[in-house]
């Protein structure tokens, strides 16, 4: 077997499992985002006052990063959130010109009508598998989110380099 078929064997395997994972995550938060629209929230809303109840109050910055959103994409959610009396934004205390986002009372008694019902959907379509393969599940997803994607881009880098080298010298 050539080293170019066995690259593309290995492709099509990580494609074909990364596939039913995308396909799985989005029947569930499918669900959840329904679940949402209900309480009239957004997932990103959701995901904006569930940090900063479980970090405590947090800058645009420290959101963003959090939760891996633009600047601007955290302003608008939280301005949003003030508006609608679940967050409140004020000036952090050290640096003024920061913005700290705050949950309101209104903020974490619905977060407290909404984790229950969430927790309960999630439970339910986690059911289909058992308790060891759940814990299986979940230590393959920090596996795979803590993955080295600097050498991972090298490594596909390289893979591209020396395919497209022997491309060339095997045309000349």
């Amino acid at each position: 077997m050539t080293e170019n078929t066995k690259n593309n064997r290995k492709n099509q395997g990580a494609m074909d499992a990364y596939s039913e994972l995308i396909h799985a995550t989005d029947r569930v938060n499918a669900l959840l985002e329904n679940q949402l629209q209900s309480f009239e929230l957004t997932t990103s809303q959701f995901r904006v006052l569930e940090a900063v109840r479980d970090h405590g109050p947090m800058s645009y910055t420290g959101l963003g990063e959090k939760l891996l959103c633009t600047g601007g994409n955290i302003t608008h959610l939280a301005l949003n959130l003030e508006q609608r009396g679940l967050a409140l934004l004020k000036a952090d205390a050290r640096d003024t010109r920061k913005k700290m986002v705050h949950l309101t009372p209104e903020g974490e008694k619905l977060l407290g009508k909404l984790f229950p019902l969430r927790a309960k959907l999630v439970r339910a379509q986690m059911s289909t598998l058992a308790d060891r393969e759940q814990e299986t599940l979940r230590r393959l997803c920090r596996k795979l989110g803590e993955g080295d994607v600097l050498k991972f881009v090298s490594e596909m880098t390289r893979w591209d380099v020396e395919e497209m080298e022997a491309g060339v010298s095997g045309e000349a």
